[in-house]
């Protein structure tokens, strides 16, 4: 988590543009300037104790390794960004292709079933 931490906030990182990531920030936030705001925010809150899983995504696609996260958002950003929701999932990998960075496949509410972390379950909310 460390390493795509700082990797984040160096600017090493690139999102997906689709429905479980930019799509539903965009419909979440004002704009796409608040978007990425949100992304770089959220890697400064998710921890270790939010991991909950690993998965290999194998489509036409999509491919790769994937660590999945399920965090809260703190009250000072809940209100920066006028969320609707506390609860947020995340969903990333770490690329060498040219150099290291961070692909943000999803970055979005949780909605479904309480994810169980290592910190103790999260649900929807």
């Amino acid at each position: 988590m460390e390493t795509a931490k700082a990797l984040v906030a160096a600017g090493g990182y690139e999102y997906d543009s689709g429905k479980s990531c930019m799509q539903v920030l965009l419909e979440e936030l004002a704009s796409m300037v608040e978007a990425v705001e949100f992304i770089e925010a959220a890697f400064t809150l998710v921890t270790s104790g939010d991991y909950f899983g690993t998965i290999e995504i194998n489509t036409a696609g999509i491919r790769g390794v994937y660590d999945e996260y399920a965090f809260s958002v703190s009250e000072e950003l809940f209100e920066k960004f006028g969320l609707r929701k506390r609860n947020w999932y995340l969903k990333f990998k770490i690329t060498e292709v040219r150099a290291k960075k961070v692909f943000v496949l999803s970055l979005h509410p949780l909605y479904k079933l309480a994810k169980d972390r290592i910190a103790g379950p999260l649900g929807p909310g």
